[in-house]
């Protein structure tokens, strides 16, 4: 009898169509975003000066950069290294376009959605951003319908498109965009890219879920300094409000006092007469 194991019963594995469909986006993203991204970079900043130009705005850049990893690869701690655009990613990529290439802002400013038909560099850098943000999105399920696939690729298309066109020349990222997306999508690499884009998604979603628990300890520790503030104001209005209630009452008192006095020096019997509410003491008429 022979030992060889035979052929695997085991089903084959296979990609739905919507598995698939992330997996070009998430492929996209990580290959030709992220390569045109750093085709950008290198043509406002030479790779020969990149590392002067980090150092030289360190501290913008360590405000901008909400991931430690990604802050220890720009600054790491042994000083300044050789560092290439090659190892960074989009998100790093988008932090240094914004805030060190000197690119103009779009008409909605930097972080905003830009207004439709705005085709600025900026405005195309944006809506690559806010494409990735939108895929990742998809992470927990891992799969994303026909319909939006096809209008997510049709956007980052053309954003890719117009940018090569107008900074770069030629059609290599259009080439690479119809290669990847007629291409077989083998299930090893599909998973791969998935999988590197889930951790960067995971890291940030991290951070903001930090950033988001900081704010509300920060807010709560306001709302108890205000609501301390708003009742030492109420009570120094209600000590004041007393203080001159009891003035009130003193200077009446003082003024009953002295036409009493002065009633009582003439001889007249005083006229006690109720004004408003008020007691008052006049002198008789004879």
């Amino acid at each position: 009898m022979s030992d060889d194991p035979g052929p695997s019963l085991a089903p084959k594995f296979s990609l739905t169509k919507s598995a698939e469909n992330y997996c070009r986006l998430c492929q996209l993203i990580m290959t030709v975003c992220s390569d045109l991204f750093r085709d950008i970079l290198s043509r406002h900043i030479k790779p020969t000066d990149l590392r002067r130009e980090l150092d030289n705005n360190k501290n913008t850049l360590l405000r901008a950069l909400k991931i430690p990893d990604h802050k220890s690869l720009l600054f790491p701690q042994s000083g300044g290294q050789s560092l290439s655009a090659k190892d960074m990613d989009l998100t790093i990529l988008y932090a240094l376009l914004r805030n060190i290439c000197g690119i103009p802002k779009h008409q909605n400013g930097w972080g905003n959605t830009p207004k439709l038909g705005d085709m600025s560099l900026a405005a195309c850098i944006e809506r690559i951003r806010e494409q990735k943000n939108s895929i990742a999105s998809h992470n927990n399920i891992g799969e994303i319908d026909d319909n939006r696939f096809h209008d997510a690729w049709k956007k980052l298309q053309n954003d890719i498109v117009y940018i090569e066109s107008v900074l770069i020349g030629g059609d290599m990222y259009d080439r690479r965009l119809n290669e990847l997306l007629s291409c077989d999508l083998t299930p090893a690499k599909a998973i791969e890219s998935a999988e590197e884009f889930k951790r960067l998604y995971d890291k940030m979603n991290e951070v903001q879920t930090q950033t988001k628990q900081y704010n509300a300890q920060k807010k709560a520790r306001i709302n108890v300094v205000v609501k301390r503030q708003y009742s030492i104001k109420r009570k120094l209005i209600g000590a004041n409000a007393s203080k001159k209630a009891r003035i009130c009452r003193l200077e009446k008192q003082q003024s009953s006092s002295t036409l009493d006095i002065k009633v009582r020096k003439n001889g007249e019997s005083p006229l006690i007469i109720i004004e408003e509410g008020y007691l008052k003491i006049c002198k008789c008429v004879k």
